[in-house]
């Protein structure tokens, strides 16, 4: 069976080279840039069987994809990765059924499902696709080494987790290896969770990322600062497994 060819359009950044290396594995991949001219080139130049694309950092501009594809490209499927927020630009585009939405954080399972649907691969058309998943990866920061500990044991068994005990030990795996979600300790010395998750969130490349807090406070005023800066969830220490659990299972849709 010849591989499909997909056309995989975003600014070149940790979460688009991830795509592009797991995608690599069962798809052929041509990697564009955000930029419209770059974009509609390669389209002219070849046809893809789907165009993939991580909205991060689209704005106003990035509508001229959109229009080329709407204008030129009819037939071929468009996925495309991103926010509530960033969707909203583009959402005259998406009434469209050749366009399909997903919504982060999201794992690649998920992206390679509606791919596969997309393209007609797998029951429907007795081709089965055998995938390599990624676990999903967790970024736990707590300047307690006996918390981490705790934590990582506790998830461990399902996800990649790493540990931080510090911001600036976070900010250095981050731009490492980026993480689908944060669990990040509101009361540290230093570097705050509150600054911790400003820092975060400065950094366009990071800003989609969940982020929930684990703190021991639980004065109605202290909570409601908490959820004054919009976190995924907060979680109230001791933790949990179960609390753990519950909010696990929702950023990631499982």
């Amino acid at each position: 069976m010849d591989m499909k060819k997909i056309l995989l359009v975003g600014e070149f950044n940790t979460t688009t080279e991830n795509m592009n290396r797991i995608l690599g594995n069962h798809f052929q991949v041509q990697l564009g840039s955000e930029d419209p001219k770059m974009v509609t080139g390669l389209l002219k130049m070849e046809v893809p069987d789907l165009i993939l694309i991580s909205t991060t950092g689209m704005e106003e501009p990035h509508r001229e994809i959109f229009e080329y594809i709407q204008r030129h490209c009819l037939r071929i499927p468009v996925v495309c990765v991103g926010t509530g927020a960033e969707f909203e630009i583009f959402e005259d585009f998406f009434c469209r059924e050749q366009i399909h939405k997903i919504q982060r954080p999201v794992q690649m399972k998920t992206i390679i499902e509606k791919i596969n649907k997309c393209l007609g691969i797998g029951a429907k058309t007795g081709e089965d696709v055998q995938l390599k998943m990624e676990r999903g990866k967790v970024l736990l920061v707590d300047d307690s080494k006996i918390q981490l500990r705790m934590l990582k044991g506790m998830l461990q068994k399902q996800y990649d987790v790493e540990v931080a005990e510090s911001c600036e030990d976070a900010m250095k795996i981050l731009h490492r290896n980026v993480p689908d979600v944060i669990f990040l300790d509101y009361d540290m010395p230093g570097a705050d969770g509150k600054e911790t998750l400003g820092r975060i969130r400065a950094e366009k490349e990071f800003s989609h990322i969940p982020i929930v807090f684990l703190t021991g406070v639980t004065e109605r005023k202290k909570i409601q600062e908490v959820l004054g800066m919009n976190p995924a969830a907060y979680i109230l220490k001791p933790i949990e497994p179960k609390r753990m659990e519950e909010v696990l299972r929702d950023i990631f849709g499982q």
